[in-house]
């Protein structure tokens, strides 16, 4: 099945919000739509669940499966955090523990999970991690394998309210292997204030640089959403941190059980049969609204036919 990809210069720059509205907008259209992130870094999780993967499943009207963010890490320490794949945990790890298990079982079950999510539905929407050009990382399983996998086109998306929004993405796609560069088919600048007109020369200058295109501005919005899963997301939402909680433990998806009576796969078919209202009837009343409401600023500002063209 066709496949998207949404990554970033990095960690903060809207990814998150990004993919859950692109899951509305295809839901709308009628397309069976699931989201996808092989790894994820968040303080706000609860019964082994990225609460930006929980809000992702919501916009696509999905039930939560495992299989939308099979590794999950959450920080112990400032050196070591806990790694949970598909809600069982594995331990706590330090930095290079780490790198070692996601170079061997983390990117097999990444793998496993995305391949599933394709049978399952016509488009997957993948999200990256931090930034593809994390030249530091000695095994990256979270944005440029996980495109190649799934044969995905690229966009990167930049914040402009930080500054250095052109640098970062000049810079990004430089820093890039030259089979990824031509993976990305454009960028998009989010979290402008004032008159687009004025970016004219930069986004110009963009192309020039990078041959990628700028493929819209997403004006700045005070999101109704919950903040992102980066460790800067602002506060938690202690009411949605609960909701996903009871969620995972009304699926039977309760983590750090391997001696459970019953299988995680079984546990995770058994998601695939919930009704998208039941995930609803435990994420907070608002939480519809803020989807659509996000959805309708992204479809305003970007070309999604052109976007569409892309999963063709």
């Amino acid at each position: 099945m066709p496949c998207i990809m949404v990554q970033g210069t990095m960690s903060g720059a809207g990814k998150s919000t990004l993919v859950t509205a692109l899951c509305r907008i295809l839901s709308d259209r009628g397309y069976d739509v699931a989201p996808f992130k092989s790894q994820n870094m968040s303080g706000y999780v609860s019964g082994g669940i990225s609460r930006a993967q929980a809000v992702q499943a919501a916009a696509a009207r999905l039930p939560l499966s495992f299989h939308m963010n099979p590794v999950l890490l959450v920080p112990r320490s400032d050196h070591t955090s806990e790694v949970f794949e598909r809600g069982v945990s594995q331990g706590v790890m330090d930095t290079q523990t780490y790198y070692r298990y996601a170079a061997g079982r983390g990117i097999g079950a990444a793998l496993e999970s995305l391949e599933s999510l394709r049978r399952m539905h016509d488009v997957v929407v993948l999200e990256g991690a931090g930034s593809p050009a994390e030249i530091n990382v000695p095994f990256d399983m979270a944005n440029m394998r996980m495109a190649e996998a799934a044969s995905a086109p690229v966009i990167i998306v930049s914040d402009i309210e930080r500054g250095g929004c052109f640098a970062q993405m000049a810079g990004t796609i430089s820093l890039l292997e030259p089979r990824h560069q031509k993976m990305v088919r454009g960028f998009i600048i989010n979290k402008f204030r004032g008159d687009p007109s004025i970016l004219g020369p930069g986004t110009a200058r963009i192309l020039e640089t990078t041959g990628k295109p700028v493929l819209g501005v997403i004006p700045y919005t005070r999101t109704r959403l919950p903040p992102e899963d980066s460790l800067d997301g602002g506060d938690a939402d202690a009411n949605l941190e609960d909701a996903v909680g009871q969620a995972a433990a009304h699926w039977g998806l309760v983590p750090g059980r391997p001696d459970s009576d019953t299988p995680l796969e079984d546990a995770v078919r058994q998601t695939a049969r919930t009704a998208a209202a039941t995930l609803n009837s435990f994420l907070h009343p608002g939480l519809e609204e803020a989807i659509d409401h996000t959805a309708g600023i992204v479809e305003s500002a970007l070309d999604i036919g052109a976007i569409l063209d892309l999963l063709i």
